[in-house]
């Protein structure tokens, strides 16, 4: 429903809320991340303003839905995994997630999806392949291991290169148009992130 650009944007708008969810265990949210956040919410405003998104077309309003509840999504599962006292690591416990992933996956697209169909051409398959063997089990392994060892701002810190590398590939290679709101808004959400890392690394060396 929406371009690759917005959605690697939105999709991971992930620090946002986990600034929120520190509240959680009683730690005090200071001035760096209280701005952040206000930084980071006014860039996901400005992507859902009217001016930048035909608010007449409810799939698109879903697409922002759903991008938006991934972020939320994924800011949970790096909470729990930062907390959790792990008994297995997650390499083991991979191939139950990749499992369970798939169950839901098809459960929805049988539900949702009857009158799609995958057509079998090698480039689908390769996609396919990609997604399913490499991409998502590595990404996933790597992201949940990384998010056990490092502190939670800094895990999502790291990963805003991949709306950055989303933005240009988008526009380089599918042709997508870097809209003026589009740029504006992830200037935004980007520096929301930047002032919670900030925030983190001054009261660390305070605490140091």
């Amino acid at each position: 429903h929406l371009g690759a650009g917005r959605s690697s944007v939105l999709a991971y708008t992930t620090t946002l809320f986990l600034v929120p969810l520190t509240c959680l265990t009683g730690e005090r949210i200071d001035r760096w991340q209280a701005a952040g956040s206000i930084f980071g919410l006014a860039g996901v405003a400005v992507l859902l303003a009217p001016q930048s998104i035909n608010w007449d077309d409810r799939d698109v309003l879903i697409g922002h839905m759903w991008l938006l509840m991934t972020a939320a999504s994924w800011a949970l599962a790096i909470f729990h995994s930062r907390r959790h006292e792990w008994y297995r690591g997650p390499l083991e416990l991979l191939p139950w997630q990749m499992l369970l992933a798939t169950v839901l996956l098809a459960t929805f697209s049988f539900l949702f999806e009857r009158d799609g169909h995958i057509e079998f051409s090698p480039g689908i398959l390769l996609s396919l392949g990609y997604l399913g063997l490499v991409a998502g089990p590595t990404a996933t392994w790597a992201a949940t291991s990384v998010s056990r060892m490092l502190p939670t701002v800094v895990t999502s810190l790291g990963f805003l290169g991949v709306p950055i590398l989303g933005l240009s590939i988008s526009a380089l290679w599918l042709g997508e148009e870097l809209e003026p709101l589009l740029v504006v808004g992830t200037i935004l959400i980007l520096s929301g992130v930047g002032v919670v890392a900030v925030g983190y690394s001054r009261c660390k060396t305070d605490a140091g």
